[in-house]
């Protein structure tokens, strides 16, 4: 009886040290997700705000902790490319990534275009979406562009 006793301590000492390095593991992660200098949102497959790190608060004129429930649509114009965005994550097999031009709407503040990079989280199914200013390649370049023959 004693050596099993000591034997589910043992296991009780070891279960409790792996559930403290997990809690130490996701307090790191949620930690550096709050310094990215960049807007980070996470959503569900229906793309409704589960969290955001403090970039994404100021970028949307709007408290952290009052992201949470939000839909995502509601700060973006560009509806029909973020919900295909979405499906093209949730849905199509192989995508786990999507980049999109879109236009962010913060609360009371001006529209801006900014680029929405979405990708799928593997090991639990939520999005995570990256909103940063964004130019394509074509507005990068100080080159000429030929218009039908024409430069």
């Amino acid at each position: 009886m004693q050596i099993a006793n000591e034997t589910l301590q043992s296991q009780l000492d070891e279960l409790n040290a792996a559930r403290l390095g997990a809690e130490n593991v996701q307090r790191a992660n949620d930690e550096f997700a709050q310094v990215l200098p960049i807007a980070a949102l996470w959503t569900d497959r229906a793309g409704v705000i589960e969290k955001g790190n403090e970039a994404a608060s100021q970028l949307l004129n709007i408290g952290r902790h009052h992201l949470q429930g939000k839909p995502l649509m509601l700060f973006i114009t560009d509806r029909g490319p973020l919900f295909a965005a979405l499906r093209s994550l949730c849905e199509a097999e192989g995508v786990l990534a999507v980049d999109i031009d879109i236009t962010v709407r913060p609360r009371e503040r001006r529209p801006r275009k900014m680029k929405l990079c979405g990708r799928r989280l593997q090991h639990d199914g939520r999005c995570v979406w990256f909103l940063h200013e964004g130019s394509s390649a074509h507005d990068e370049s100080h080159e000429p562009h030929e218009v039908n023959g024409v430069f």
